[in-house]
């Protein structure tokens, strides 16, 4: 597969929005979405953000809370998803955060559960947020 990981840049933001509005078309989410691509990059100021790209085009992208190594947000475009993307992303910020990750996942999102789960992340802790809606919290060590 030929891909790189970089940086997001000014010329992602729009793609970037595209594969997360898409993603969370979803009923799994039950969260709200930004409406546009300003109040997206206003969730990612205080974030460091990685898009994985192939043959010029982006496919997906992570971004992460440094401080506490905290996965925010990972995306894969769906026509993409299962190639291998999203498990390079993690490897990638596996590789540049401290260790180890976390990320709060909603616990009705078995797909992305499932991928976790097959990337070697681990059950940390469980709760509820303020709508009621359980989530899971995991954790994955790469060292």
């Amino acid at each position: 597969m030929n891909f790189k990981i970089r940086k997001l840049s000014k010329k992602d933001h729009q793609r970037v929005f595209e594969i997360y509005c898409h993603c969370r078309q979803s009923p799994l989410f039950l969260t709200e979405t930004a409406g546009s691509v300003e109040e997206f990059l206003k969730l990612l100021e205080d974030e460091k953000c990685y898009v994985v790209e192939s043959y010029g085009i982006v496919e997906g992208f992570i971004s992460v809370y440094p401080p506490q190594s905290f996965v925010h947000h990972l995306y894969v475009s769906e026509n993409s998803q299962g190639k291998g993307f999203g498990k390079a992303l993690v490897n990638f910020a596996g590789n540049k955060f401290d260790n180890p990750l976390s990320l709060k996942c909603e616990r009705i999102n078995t797909k992305a559960l499932d991928f976790y789960e097959k990337t070697g992340w681990k059950f940390f802790s469980e709760g509820s947020d303020f709508s009621g809606s359980g989530y899971i919290l995991l954790t994955l060590n790469l060292e």
